[in-house]
């Protein structure tokens, strides 16, 4: 079990950046909410920018999001992970890109999967790109 000052120290490391927060929370829901509509890519670029952040501290942050509703009973799934990341990456000014990809698994099986890269990353071999956003 944790410690308090363990615990401490993790809840000061989000209470100092509540607007971030607050913002990763809100796109998470929006992303849940858009799940069966074409918005949800859309939700991906933002109109407008934020200063400029850590990009760790973003990624804590959305990530805290997703354990908060894994905990609540929300399924999470890479796309909108991907979706609720891209948009805070590119809301902070980062060069953010939402990538749809498929490939074959065990002969003639596809499968898809969504993933953020940043700055022109290289994408996995192995992938058929779809989208990029």
């Amino acid at each position: 079990m944790k410690s308090l000052e363990q615990t401490m120290t993790r809840a000061a490391y989000y209470l100092g950046d509540i607007p971030l927060l607050g913002r990763s929370l809100v796109t998470y829901v929006r992303a849940h909410c858009f799940t069966a509509d074409s918005k949800l890519i859309l939700l991906a670029n933002p109109s407008q920018k934020k200063r400029t952040r850590d990009k760790d501290r973003i990624m804590r942050c959305v990530g805290l999001c997703f354990r908060i509703g894994a905990r609540l009973g929300a399924r999470n799934t890479c796309l909108i992970h991907s979706v609720v990341l891209c948009r805070m990456l590119k809301q902070h000014g980062m060069n953010a890109t939402l990538t749809l990809g498929v490939k074959k698994e065990n002969g003639d099986r596809m499968i898809g999967h969504c993933w953020v890269t940043l700055d022109g990353a290289e994408l996995p071999g192995d992938w058929h790109v779809i989208l990029s956003v």
